[in-house]
């Protein structure tokens, strides 16, 4: 029921293990507080805005197939994303604190579990805080059980 969310989701995946893979590389570049890089990440997000602007205004737009609104969307949600890693490196103070490294750690099941869980949001405000409350305890549940499975696996591979 959400093709553009599934696969802006899939395609930003690969880019977040590619992230991943060359993190130290991709962390010192992020890290540096330059004028090139104020200027470059700023106009990566004014662009990314100014996309996802005109997507929304023009109506053209909606008769497009899925695939080639979900590829115009990768030039506004996953530029945007980037900006929003580059400022919470920058302003890393900021976001180190235990909320953060927790959502940090069970951040993969978040992944998982937000696309079901987002079913409980409707025109109640209240519902998005259950969502979350939803999606952080069942994440923070599916992260302990992989953990406890994973210690158990270890321990009888160690007998072994």
């Amino acid at each position: 029921d959400a093709p553009s969310l599934l696969a802006r989701q899939m395609y930003a995946f690969v880019i977040g293990v590619v992230f991943y893979d060359y993190y130290d590389k991709i962390r010192m570049f992020f890290v540096r507080y330059t004028l090139k890089n104020i200027l470059s990440f700023g106009i990566i997000a004014v662009i990314s805005l100014a996309i996802m602007l005109v997507t929304n205004k023009l109506s053209v737009f909606d008769h497009f197939p899925n695939i080639v609104n979900n590829i115009i969307s990768l030039f506004t949600v996953v530029p945007l994303a980037v900006f929003v890693i580059w400022v919470s490196c920058i302003a890393y103070p900021l976001f180190s604190n235990l909320f953060f490294r927790f959502m940090g750690v069970i951040s993969y099941e978040v992944y998982l579990i937000q696309y079901f869980s987002r079913q409980l949001v409707n025109e109640n405000p209240i519902t998005l805080y259950i969502c979350f409350i939803v999606t952080v305890v069942l994440a923070w549940m599916f992260y302990s059980g992989y953990k406890y499975i994973k210690a158990r696996m270890l321990r009888k591979m160690q007998k072994s």
